[in-house]
C-alpha cells in the first residue's frame, strides 16, 4: 500500500515543500500535531519543573527541530542524509597530507634552532 495516497495533509506551518513532499502522510501529521502541541504556552509540559520559561524565539526553534526530527523518523529514515553539510557517516576518514620537507623549511628550522641556542647563553 502506498502511504502517500489517501487524504491530503495540509502544510499548516509552512515546511519547505522539498522536504514536505518527501514525508509520508503519517509523518506530516506527526509534524503538525507535535509542532502545535509544543506551543509556547505549553512549555511547562516539555521542560524541567525548575527551569525558567524560554524566550518565544528560542522555544520556536526548539519545537521546530523536535517536530522536524519526529516527522523524519516517522517516515522510517534512521538518520539525516542528503542535507547540505550533513556528514557522510559511511565515508572513509580523510587522511591528512604529510607536509613535505623542503629545502626552505629545513633551512628555516636550522636557523630557528641556532637562534634559540644563542638566546640561552
Amino acid at each position: 500500500m502506498n502511504q502517500r495516497l489517501g487524504r491530503a495533509v495540509h502544510n499548516r506551518f509552512k515546511v519547505p515543500l522539498k522536504q514536505w513532499n518527501k514525508w509520508t502522510n503519517h509523518a506530516k501529521n506527526v509534524f503538525n500535531k507535535l509542532y502545535h502541541e509544543m506551543r509556547p504556552s505549553n512549555q511547562w509540559a516539555f521542560s524541567h519543573p525548575k527551569m525558567l520559561p524560554m524566550p518565544k524565539e528560542y522555544w520556536d526553534v526548539l519545537r521546530w527541530n523536535a517536530a522536524f526530527t519526529a516527522a523524519h523518523i516517522a517516515t522510517g529514515l534512521k538518520h539525516f542524509t542528503g542535507f547540505k553539510g550533513a556528514p557522510n557517516i559511511h565515508a572513509e576518514p580523510k587522511k591528512r597530507a604529510k607536509k613535505r620537507v623542503t629545502q626552505k623549511r629545513a633551512e628555516r628550522a636550522v636557523r630557528q634552532l641556532m637562534e634559540s641556542r644563542r638566546g640561552k647563553k
